[in-house]
């Protein structure tokens, strides 16, 4: 039986659901929100979302504004998935 693709092939080809390709990063960023400010760590990063890493997920609103670096700019941002301590999130337009 054959079911179309081939022995080895990569699992994060059926696994993939995000609209484009995330470059790796280790980059510190921020949070802002009506809480406050964290700070964050950014583990990949593309033009429509990012993976953010923190101390204390359970602190992180369901809507912020996300500063990578110093010299960047804030970004509207919705968290999509909490795993462990981390938060998938994609930039809002």
């Amino acid at each position: 039986m054959s079911f179309g693709f081939k022995a080895g092939a990569p699992a994060r080809m059926f696994n993939e659901r995000r609209a484009g390709e995330r470059s790796r990063a280790v980059k510190g960023a921020m949070i802002q929100s009506e809480r406050g400010r964290m700070e964050c760590v950014v583990r990949n990063l593309s033009p429509k979302g990012a993976r953010l890493s923190f101390s204390d997920v359970s602190e992180v609103p369901a809507k912020f504004q996300l500063r990578v670096g110093t010299d960047g700019g804030w970004r509207n941002a919705t968290a999509r998935w909490r795993r462990g301590n981390e938060v998938g999130v994609s930039f809002d337009v």
